[in-house]
């Protein structure tokens, strides 16, 4: 396996409109440079070259192609290409060669480039060609398009003094993605590029370079993707050879690009390699082809400046210079004897071939980029053992052979061994082992748990390229464990690993950026490295980043995009996604609303044991959505939910205890407990729950100052309910709260505003009344009709009331009678008995004692004590009903003991069959000691007064 120089893919987009058909103005600049002077000379780079600009010509584009060009025919070819752009006009740059980067920007380097030591870098970048040059020349230009494909060397082409060298060791700089711009790397940060896959690949393209090509000219293809299906195919055809390669994707562009319009949809457009002539120059100029032609010559030579030459003429192709190296140290060490022949070499070359087979089955069964644990589990892994224990008696000091063995036999549940071979590999360098070592340190697996060994296994790994160790690392120093706790260096090394490929190291700094830990905050920075994250498979990313599009942090709201992210993150696995997908499909946000799809999710996401979803999905069967209404079930499910501990669950639980329904028995007790538990728990509706509790001393003993307390708390929480009821208290003065209209007025309106309806009537109220704020009867209006619009009856009520009144309005019987009727039909009694005044009156309405009767009597049983004087009235005069005095009489007496007076003030007008009724029941109740003669004299008068608590 060769690793390729060239790798730094880079695709900037710049300025973007869609594309409907060919642009009048569509230019490429394409250079490939592959023959350096002073600097390794690369393989490919005139071939990458020559493919990319076949393919752009053949989509339309005037292509320009330069190979090996030095710095005065770069410079030359980049201002010739900028002086064809015009605005609008789209464009194509693309360089393959030798790329460099000194002091956070980078360089594209000509051939003629010299051979520059430490301390001299300025002279690299005054004879380099400075990437942004290339974006600042065709932004100036205006074009309307401008896709920049950089594809330059990883590995620094410049040798090292000490521990000093010219650039990064490995590649190209990070470059920070401007609005509207998109970047891809051909590989991740400490990977490196492949030329080719084996020695036997024949193909004249590198490997990213094949991949590429055909989605160049595919029709309707956006660039976001051409980058996930390159990113996605390069990753597994790297796997197959057991290399890491992973292009790592920077995406701050926004909308759909296409280089070749979808319009032409079904016409061939097919892109060769490269012409034959150039694939078969390029084969010829394979190292290895060389190689094994010499290799048939000197193989089995006794001459030392035949076997010295080879190594030195071939040095590019591992294999054969270590044969000739090898045969070269036995010749020495044979001082003239004979030695091996090429059939013995062969023979060794064979077992090594055999020795590699073995390792390579095991991995193809126990590797963790394919064969997750679950299916380690759930397959043969006794033979899986057995497999990976051949590789690594084979090859006992392989490391990768142990790193996989040992993660066999920790599936297998043999965790001690497992610890061992681990070790056994990571002493021996393998990035894989150490990082399992490490966490196996972590978790005391087959070892005592030690955090410091763990963070010492984890550096060592990351130190070795091992994105996975780099994000576990970060985590160490985030959560401080076996070192100082620091966010900046867990933000580092979040970093590290996210520029490395590691979706979940991308995620995690998403958070700390989201979070201010470590860096500064930033929202949108957040959302950057959660698109990272989940361009790179990161489940949790991907939910993160559909929550940040539903809710407009960071990036521009937007449920649609929202519900993807979802479905991407539910379908990787996570959990969480999947509950999000039931609200939005509860609430028809981003997709249409359908509450059996809603179920689905939640019940999906309850089967693996979400709290949240099993108090959603309960909600669900107590309201009878997308399934059939069942109190049985949503108890259950409140109390699954409760029990892993989700609050709303609780409180939920509490409120069915209270009511006494799903199959239980009322129970204001449990009810309250389970109330306090949620609101313990910060469950807003939970403090507002138990806070009335203690208003009203049910399950608890009654305190209106714990009420206060609970309140407070909820409306600290932002729940408005508490907020309003906390109003009352300070309106009245109740609850050691010293009494404050303001301050009344301030809390109704944070209720009304956070949609509590009790605060918009009461804040309408406030307004009508002109208590603590300027009496304004249009805006009292304005916060009742917020609440009857919503369905509120005591708002409903109260416009009634203005409308009888002609307050701030025209005075007008009908639209009292037709708000009356809402209120009362809406539940407030109130309303009930007022519209029973208006039908027995005939106000608004043709009079109708029945219709009086029947909303009294509704009024009266909702316990209205103005409602019972009115139905007595009724009764003592035989209106609507057949007339009772005895009945009238009892319904005067409930009037009063609702401390209603109108009977008291009115009773010397009432027969004297009612007054009797009356005594009689005073007597019978210990308030009256007359007579019971009907006549309405003091003593009869005081015993009412008692009743209705006026002495």
């Amino acid at each position: 396996m060769i690793s390729r120089i060239l790798s730094a893919f880079v695709a900037v987009v710049l300025a973007w409109v869609s594309l409907p058909a060919f642009a009048d103005g569509r230019y490429a600049l394409v250079i490939g440079n592959d023959t350096y002077q002073s600097v390794p000379s690369l393989l490919k780079a005139r071939n990458d070259a020559q493919s990319v600009h076949d393919a752009l010509s053949g989509v339309g584009f005037d292509s320009t192609l330069v190979l090996d060009g030095d710095q005065l025919t770069l410079l030359s070819a980049l201002s010739a290409f900028a002086n064809k752009i015009k605005p609008g006009d789209e464009t194509v740059f693309y360089f393959a060669g030798h790329g460099i980067e000194i002091d956070g920007s980078n360089y594209l380097l000509p051939t003629d480039v010299p051979e520059v030591r430490p301390g001299l870098e300025l002279v690299m970048t005054q004879r380099a060609l400075q990437v942004e040059t290339v974006v600042d020349t065709l932004r100036q230009k205006g074009a309307r398009v401008s896709l920049l494909i950089i594809d330059a060397c990883r590995d620094n082409p410049f040798p090292k003094e000490g521990t000093r060298s010219i650039g990064a060791t490995r590649g190209l700089g990070r470059v920070t993605a401007p609005e509207g711009t998109f970047l891809m790397f051909s590989a991740g940060a400490g990977q490196t590029a492949l030329d080719r896959l084996s020695g036997d690949d024949g193909n004249p393209n590198s490997v990213f370079t094949r991949v590429l090509l055909p989605r160049l000219v595919e029709p309707g293809l956006p660039i976001h993707e051409l980058a996930r299906e390159v990113r996605t195919e390069v990753r597994k055809l790297a796997q197959s050879v057991n290399h890491d390669q992973f292009p790592a994707v920077y995406d701050e562009f926004d909308g759909e690009l296409a280089l070749v319009p979808a319009s032409l949809e079904g016409r061939s457009l097919k892109v060769e390699p490269v012409p034959q002539a150039q694939a078969q120059s390029a084969q010829v100029a394979d190292p290895c082809s060389a190689a094994r032609a010499d290799w048939a010559i000197v193989a089995q030579t006794e001459s030392k400046a035949a076997l010295e030459g080879f190594v030195a003429t071939h040095a590019v192709c591992p294999i054969l210079t270590a044969l000739a190296t090898e045969r070269l140290a036995a010749l020495q060490a044979a001082g003239g004897k004979e030695l091996a022949s090429l059939s013995t070499l062969t023979k060794d070359v064979v077992a090594a071939d055999a020795r590699t087979g073995e390792l390579k089955q095991c991995q193809e069964l126990a590797d963790p980029a394919t064969v997750s644990f679950d299916d380690l589990v759930a397959g043969d892994i006794n033979r899986t053992i057995d497999i990976c224990r051949r590789a690594l008696s084979s090859e006992p000091e392989g490391g990768r052979a142990a790193a996989l063995l040992g993660r066999v036999l920790s599936a297998s549940g043999q965790v001690e061994e497992a610890f061992t071979v681990t070790k056994q590999g990571a002493d021996a360098g393998d990035a894989f082992a150490m990082n399992n070592l490490a966490v196996m340190y972590e978790q005391g697996q087959g070892v005592t748990r030690n955090d410091f060994d763990a963070v010492r296994w984890y550096q060592a790994a990351a130190e070795a390229g091992s994105s996975v160790a780099m994000a576990n690392l970060g985590w160490m120093y985030e959560a401080g464990k076996g070192v100082g706790q620091s966010d900046t260096e867990a933000a580092r090394w979040y970093r590290a690993a996210a520029d490395a490929g590691n979706g979940r190291g991308a995620g995690n700094l998403g958070w700390m950026y989201e979070n201010g830990r470590g860096v500064e905050k930033s929202e949108s920075e957040a959302a950057h490295w959660y698109q990272v994250g989940s361009d790179l498979g990161d489940a949790r990313s991907m939910q993160a980043l559909g929550w940040m599009y539903e809710n407009g942090v960071g990036v521009a709201q937007d449920d649609t995009r929202a519900v993807e992210y979802f479905h991407k993150a539910a379908d990787a696995g996570n959990t969480r996604a999947l509950v999000s997908l039931g609200w939005h499909y509860e609430n028809g946000r981003g997709v249409t609303q359908d509450d059996v799809q809603a179920v689905s999710f939640y019940q999906k996401a309850a089967d693996q044991g979400d709290s949240e979803a099993m108090g959603n999905l309960a909600w669900m069967y107590e309201n009878g959505r997308g399934v059939t209404q069942n109190y049985d079930e949503a108890v259950r499910l409140y109390r699954a939910g409760h029990e892993a501990g989700n609050a709303r669950s609780t409180v939920a639980l509490g409120w069915f205890y209270e009511m006494g329904m799903g199959g239980l028995a009322p129970d204001e007790f449990e009810a309250a407990r389970l109330y306090k538990i949620g609101a313990e728990a910060g469950n807003p509706a939970g403090m507002g729950n138990i806070a009335w509790m203690y208003e009203n001393g049910r399950g608890v003993e009654q305190s209106y100052e714990e009420a206060v307390r609970w309140y407070t708390k909820g409306y600290e929480a932002n729940d408005a309910r508490s907020a309003t009821a906390l109003g009352w208290y300070y309106e009245n003065g109740v609850g050691g709260v010293a009494q404050s209209d303001t301050e009344a007025v301030r809390l109704y309106r944070i209720g009304a505003e956070g949609g509590n309806l009790t605060g918009m009537s009461n804040l309408g109220w406030m307004y009508e009344a002109g208590r603590g704020v300027t009496q304004d009867y249009a805006e009292a209006m304005r916060w009742y009709q917020k609440g009857a619009d919503r369905g509120d009856a005591v708002a409903q009520r109260r416009i009634g009331w203005l409308y009888e009144n002609g307050l701030g309005v025209s005075q007008n019987d009908s639209e009292a009678f037709k708000w009356y009727r809402m209120g009362a039909e809406g539940g407030d009694i109130y309303a009930m008995n007022n519209l029973g005044v208006f039908h027995e009156l005939g106000r608004g309405t043709t009079a109708d004692y029945g219709e009086a009767f029947r909303w009294y009597s509704a009024a009266a049983d909702g316990g209205n004590s103005l409602a019972n004087y009115n139905l007595g009235l009724l009764y003592e005069n035989g209106r609507g009903v057949t007339r009772d005095f005895d009945r009238a009489a009892e319904l005067y007496v409930q009037s009063l003991q609702g401390g209603e007076k109108l009977f008291l003030n009115n009773a010397q007008n009432s027969p004297r069959q009612v007054i009797r009724g009356v005594q009689r029941i005073l007597r019978d109740q210990g308030y009256y000691s007359g007579a019971v003669d009907g006549a309405f004299g003091a003593k009869t008068r005081e015993a009412m007064e008692k009743v209705a608590g006026l002495r």
